[in-house]
């Protein structure tokens, strides 16, 4: 075995020393270059099957393809004579020229779609190739039994048919870019590289490639829209980054030169001055001192409403929204090794803060009017969503990741107290109307909904965020095909929309926060250290559940509350992320019997203690905050940043493996009713100010207290159907006047409260904060694809199509 491996590495490297010496002689013939790497492609794929391992220390499969580089980079000055000129005249030669270009295309893209079969046929236990190769209609059957793999093999084997087919769509590239100078097919192309996203959604090569042919369409924003796919991921693109940059700087060239951004108009839809407005915009946030944009960013999110009025399909939004929430992230990052890009950092996250705000208004109004035009169903929904929550639903979905995400990023923020209780305010009122109007039903969907497939890999989310929306048993969801799940029903999805929203809002009241009005009276607290901004998204922290703190929006600003030691909570059993799935599954499933272990944990939660906030442990000595208010600096951030310690406290192993989570209560959270909503709370104080409703609208639509009631009387309902007489109803207690320390206070006015609770505050699994960093490096990265390459100086083409 041995003595055959090392034949068939040494007949490897003669290949190669063959086709690397004709390449070398300025004489060799074009057509005498196919015939040398044919050999090569032989040698290579006899090696790699015969030992797969020792080929790829050998790093064969980089050496086959650096050869057909080498030779596509020998056949484009010969395609650039044809294409300008004199040389345009020569019409025999030009025909002669492009059969053998296309020869070396085709032979070269035959080999790697027999190099995936020759995968899914002599390996088994790969399902993943397998379903690609049926989906390119190849043939798996083989005549030797196929070899089992382990883990590693598997791994390997996966990031070998990633690459080829990224080298395919490299390949139809290449095609189009030197045998077209118009109407270019870019179909192929796409295709491959499409399925390579979703085979390996967390590499960042196919994504950088997808923007490589953006940029020869000129369509700057599903390029920048790909680069900021190729960098938030778990494994990077390494020249991903340095591409955005350069594309947004000659963006600004542009502007400032008074030239139009948007120079193709077929490349987008909708309004020309959005899509340049928000480019813009974009591009002058990676500046080193950015400007703040105020009237800029008023100016986009007008004309984003508007769009999303007028335009039956809204989908260009979807890439906005991804934008905006990569481009927070990505800053974030930015901010370890660059402290002025703090200032980015904040920009992008206020902006993301205000187009979540204009989401939900636009939901808000619609169902505000939709609610005092019709009567709410008492128990079917609507037949249909309206026109304007259709369109907005999936962009919702995606900001409500991103809140999942950053929630006590944004809580601890003092900069964004006044916009984050307007948000809450929205929140609250959209949640409640979404939940009367469009009772959670019972569907669910096996597929990624679109929103999902363009997500995969988006490092941006949690991997909380990430496992719920895109696994089912441990397995990623399949993309959406009619063959296999037959044709889409768009209500139903958006009644899905719907509850998997509702769903996100749930797993929020595991969150400790309360809101309480501006005028009222604030509580002894002290103010909330700001996490790290890289934290929010990258997790280089541990993640720690802070048993002892609570967080309230109070007077404009985010405080912290220290309750008293006997206020902590131990550890409990259970999962929260399946109990709060079972809360909603009862809710739609009533005739469903809740499972025994269920009503037990619920009949112990409904009375249990408030829950409490998870508090990033940005810095050695969290456990002393200052007594004093202090207000957050950028140079804080730095300092806390690089004083940051990995050994922060872990959740008890216990907790780790049954990642623990009780019910949740709603009491404490900005879905509480507020005073004078319910009947059993206490005057408000004469300075309070109630958030105004319009006339139009009932008022109990849009209270906390009908949110609260319209939960309670759904399980109260399966309770009574299914279950022995257990009450899910929380407590109750008159804390409107809110003492000195409301925890305690109301510990001790709640009879029904018990002394302490048996269960742990569970929204650190919830939102969790990893401590693996993100790479920023792949470990094979192609040196191929980097945007900027120079092309001959007789190509008409785009110097931004360079090969990948």
């Amino acid at each position: 075995m041995e003595d055959i491996a090392l034949r068939a590495s040494k007949n490897v490297d003669r290949a190669e020393n063959d086709i690397t010496l004709a390449l070398s002689r300025s004489d060799t013939k074009h057509e005498n270059l196919e015939p040398l790497l044919a050999k090569l492609r032989a040698a290579c794929q006899d090696y790699i099957f015969l030992d797969f391992a020792a080929a790829a220390k050998k790093q064969v499969e980089a050496r086959l393809w650096a050869a057909h580089s080498k030779v596509n980079s020998r056949f484009r000055p010969l395609m650039a004579r044809f294409r300008e000129g004199d040389g345009q005249k020569l019409k025999v030669e030009r025909r002669k020229a492009e059969k053998l270009y296309l020869l070396f295309i085709k032979s070269s893209q035959a080999f790697y779609r027999g190099y995936i079969q020759r995968l899914a046929s002599n390996f088994k236990g790969i399902p993943e190739i397998l379903a690609l190769a049926h989906g390119m209609e190849l043939d798996t059957l083989s005549a030797d039994t196929p070899q089992p793999v382990d883990a590693g093999l598997k791994a390997k084997l996966v990031d070998s048919c990633y690459s080829a087919l990224v080298q395919c769509g490299d390949l139809s590239r290449y095609r189009e870019t030197e045998l077209k100078a118009h109407l270019r097919n870019w179909g192929p192309a796409v295709g491959y590289y499409n399925k390579a996203s979703v085979l390996k959604p967390a590499d960042g090569r196919a994504y950088n490639q997808l923007a490589v042919i953006a940029l020869s369409d000129q369509d700057h924003l599903r390029a920048v829209y790909h680069l900021y796919q190729a960098i938030c991921v778990e494994m990077p693109f390494p020249q991903a980054r340095g591409n955005l940059e350069l594309e947004f700087k000659k963006l600004r060239v542009k502007a400032n030169q008074g030239k139009p951004i948007a120079g193709n108009s077929d490349v987008f839809k909708g309004n020309p001055y959005l899509y340049e407005r928000f480019l813009l915009f974009h591009a002058r946030c990676w500046e080193e001192n950015p400007p703040e944009q105020e009237e800029q960013q008023m100016e986009i999110l007008r004309l984003i409403a508007d769009q999303i009025r007028q335009q039956p399909e809204a989908t260009i939004l979807r890439k906005f929204s991804l934008i905006n929430i990569a481009a927070e992230k990505s800053a974030a990052e930015k901010v370890d090794g660059d402290p002025s890009a703090f200032r980015s950092f904040e920009i992008l996250q206020s902006f993301n803060v205000k187009t979540f705000t204009l989401l939900l208004k636009l939901v808000l109004d619609e169902l505000q009017q939709l609610a005092g035009n019709v009567d709410l169903p008492a128990t079917n929904p609507l037949a249909e969503v309206p026109p304007v929550t259709r369109r907005t639903l999936s962009h919702l979905r995606l900001y409500s990741g991103w809140l999942l995400t950053t929630v006590q990023y944004l809580l601890a923020n003092l900069g964004l107290a006044s916009q984050m209780q307007q948000l809450w305010r929205l929140y609250v009122g959209a949640l409640n109307l979404l939940l009367q109007l469009f009772p959670p039903s019972d569907a669910e969907f096996e597929y990624l909904l679109k929103e999902d497939a363009e997500t995969l890999g988006f490092s941006a989310f949690s991997q909380f965020v990430r496992d719920k929306r895109f696994r089912r048993s441990s397995q990623f969801k399949p993309i959406y095909t009619e063959a296999s799940f037959g044709p889409a029903i768009p209500n139903n999805e958006m009644l899905f929309r719907i509850k998997e929203f509702i769903r996100d809002a749930m797993f929020l009241f595991k969150s400790r926060f309360v809101y309480l009005g501006d005028e009222d009276k604030p509580a002894q607290a002290e103010k909330a250290p700001v996490a790290s901004a890289a934290e929010a998204f990258t997790g280089r922290q541990a993640s720690v559940l802070s048993a002892n703190t609570e967080y309230a929006i109070m007077n404009g600003g985010i405080v912290r509350q220290v309750p008293s030691q006997h206020e902590i909570v131990p550890d409990a059993e259970g999962s929260m992320a399946s109990r709060m799935e079972n809360m909603v599954d009862d809710l739609t499933r009533p005739g469903v019997p809740s499972r025994e272990s269920n009503r037990s944990s619920i009949a112990h939660d409904s009375s249990a203690a408030p829950m409490k906030t998870p508090l990033a442990q940005t810095f050695a000595d969290w456990g002393n905050p200052p007594s004093q208010p202090a207000t957050f600096t950028a140079r804080d951030l730095v300092q806390r940043m690089q004083h940051s310690s990995s050994s922060a406290s872990q959740p008890s192993p216990r907790a780790q493996a049954n990642n623990i989570a009780p019910l949740p209560s709603i009491w404490n959270t900005p879905f509480a009713p507020r005073p004078g909503e319910t009947p059993e709370s206490s005057p408000r104080p004469s300075s309070a100010h109630r958030f105004t409703h319009p006339p139009s609208v009932p008022q109990n639509l849009n209270s906390s207290a009908e949110f609260h009631t319209n939960l309670v009387h759904l399980q109260e309902e399966i309770q009574t159907r299914t279950s022995p007489p257990s009450s899910f109803q929380p407590t109750m207690s008159s804390h409107y006047d809110t003492p000195t320390n409301l925890t305690s206070w109301i510990r001790a006015h709640d009879q029904t409260q018990p002394p302490s609770s048996p269960w742990k505050s569970p929204f650190i699994s919830a939102v969790p904060v990893h401590q693996t960093p993100v790479p920023t490096k792949h470990t094979n990265a192609s040196p191929y694809g980097a945007i900027g390459e120079s092309r001959p100086r007789s190509s008409r083409t785009p110097n931004t199509g360079q090969p990948g």
